[in-house]
């Protein structure tokens, strides 16, 4: 049996991990925007844009901050567009 302790305690669990997952991914639809910005689109750019939103998001609520932090320092090295 589950105490009512545990259920919450899981449950804020699943709610960060789906917190981190969409934060990850809206980084990660971000990170596959730059090359539109850059040039004209790729007949399956979205089918990429999805999929590394998908594996940003997924790396981002397995490994966490950490993962965030890292790709947020990729995309600040990068030169404004201008």
């Amino acid at each position: 049996m589950t105490t009512p302790d545990g259920d919450i305690t899981s449950r804020s669990m699943l709610v960060g991990l789906a917190y981190r997952f969409f934060w990850g991914a809206i980084v990660g639809l971000g990170f596959s925007l730059i090359p539109l910005a850059i040039s004209m689109p790729m007949a399956n750019f979205w089918a990429i844009a999805a999929a590394l939103a998908v594996v940003c998001g997924t790396l981002s609520a397995l490994i966490g901050k950490q993962f965030l932090s890292a790709l947020m320092n990729v995309l600040e090295s990068f030169p404004p567009i201008a």
